[in-house]
């Protein structure tokens, strides 16, 4: 199912969001998590749809360009995950099995990609499994 530039580019904003909350769940954003992030966008997320901004750019680097905002100016955990409630819960059909999958598998590489999953790493990451739920 095809979906609007408007909705794909609002899901990226919502992971770009989420994801820099794992890689800053230890107060800190390491070098290669972010060099993570940059690798699943270009191995996954550039393929997952066919949408493209007003700049002739894959709308899946707004995951990217999110979550480098948040690095300069990081926001709420509880704002970040209550937003992506909502999300999931407005756009329930939008979140197949597949698209789970992916957005969990990449919130663990991130986890992952510095030292391993830190208890704070994997506890966003619980809550963020919960909301897929």
């Amino acid at each position: 199912m095809k979906h609007s530039t408007e909705l794909m580019s609002m899901l990226y904003h919502q992971l770009g969001r989420v994801f820099f909350l794992v890689a800053y769940a230890d107060r800190e954003i390491q070098k290669k998590e972010s060099e993570v992030l940059r690798q699943k966008i270009n191995e996954y997320w550039l393929d997952y749809d066919e949408t493209w901004d007003e700049f002739a750019g894959d709308t899946a680097f707004q995951i990217e360009f999110t979550f480098d905002y948040l690095v300069e100016k990081p926001k709420s955990e509880n704002a970040i995950l209550t937003d992506f409630k909502e999300f999931v819960q407005e756009y329930d059909g939008l979140f197949t099995d597949k698209l789970k999958k992916l957005i969990l598998d990449t919130a663990a590489s991130i986890a992952n990609a510095y030292a391993g999953t830190s208890k704070a790493e994997q506890k966003v990451i619980d809550k963020i499994a919960g909301i897929l739920a």
